[in-house]
């Protein structure tokens, strides 16, 4: 069997990835809906190929090498019967928002409808789908707060609803993240949200877009790099120890928030792994801490297996 015509062949994974790093994948493919995704799958695996989920490419670390085997963003679009409905009288109305659809875009177009739960998505890159896999959050919040239901595809084809709890969210993690090769492709997502003022939540969005410019690195990163312990957000922890502006070829730990690990314009991913080794090192022989990755590192292992997270 061939491949599909619509796949794209060696594409960069840089050009996929907030940090602009990794080599070329073998395949890549953009399915538009639900069916065209079930028969990306089909073909994969009639070619033996590994498949990767990748939504804003935002929380992966890609290897230099490349990925060999299909890549696969997911889909933008719903079918007619997930389209978003709601009853405009209920309080808290239950949404529909497809996977591929960029986070940040989703939570201003709900709060300019007068709807809260997500306006803490401000600013964070990335898609609804890879938001939930990783249960982002920011400022107190978290995905799993608003959460109901995720619409998913095997890698059979098979699909299946599942209720939240089911995904098994905490802190920054969930029962779907890590998978290489991906096993489940949540395509549709249902969020129950609350009634609020439009003017008063996109208030809010502005002042945490302000926020994040005065806290975040202007270079290509993919945010957080690691999770924080109990008792001390990693980036203080990090600077604290006379970490920040740490160097290995490319890849350096930021001098405006700690915790990130900036693309000076010529990092390669082995730069970064051996920053991050280099940094958890440092922060466990000297407070103590281990430093768990809160990254998913595409085709390589953890640094640091042991560390707790």
């Amino acid at each position: 069997m061939s491949p599909p015509a619509r796949w794209s062949p060696d594409v960069p994974l840089a050009q996929l990835s907030s940090w602009r790093i990794g080599g070329p994948a073998r395949f890549l493919a953009q399915p538009e809906e639900e069916d065209q995704l079930c028969e990306d799958l089909d073909a994969a695996a009639q070619l033996h190929l590994p498949v990767l989920a990748l939504g804003g490419g935002s929380n992966l670390l890609f290897p230099d090498a490349g990925y060999d085997g299909l890549v696969l963003r997911l889909p933008a679009r719903l079918p007619a019967r997930y389209r978003e409905e709601s009853d405009r009288a209920a309080p808290h109305p239950r949404l529909m928002l497809a996977a591929g659809t960029s986070l940040n875009a989703s939570a201003h177009r709900l709060a300019s409808l007068g709807l809260r739960g997500l306006e803490w998505a401000e600013g964070i890159p990335g898609t609804v789908g890879g938001a939930i896999v990783n249960n982002a959050g920011a400022f107190g919040s978290a995905i799993a707060d608003t959460l109901v239901s995720v619409r998913v595809v095997r890698a059979d084809g098979s699909a299946e609803h599942w209720e939240a709890a089911r995904l098994a969210l905490r802190y920054r993690d969930s029962a779907l993240k890590g998978h290489n090769p991906t096993e489940v492709f949540i395509v549709a997502a249902e969020f129950r949200l609350t009634r609020d003022d439009p003017a008063k939540l996109l208030q809010v969005m502005r002042h945490i877009r302000t926020r994040r410019e005065e806290r975040l690195p202007k270079q290509p990163s993919c945010g957080c790099v690691f999770r924080n312990p109990p008792d001390v957000p990693a980036g203080r922890l990090i600077e604290q120890l006379g970490l920040a502006g740490l160097r290995i070829g490319g890849a350096r730990v930021s001098t405006h928030h700690a915790n990130f690990i900036v693309n000076d314009g010529s990092a390669r991913a082995q730069d970064v792994l051996e920053l991050i080794t280099r940094v958890r090192a440092e922060v466990a022989a000297r407070s103590g801490h281990d430093l768990a990755l809160e990254i998913q590192l595409v085709g390589a292992r953890d640094p640091a297996p042991g560390a707790s997270g």
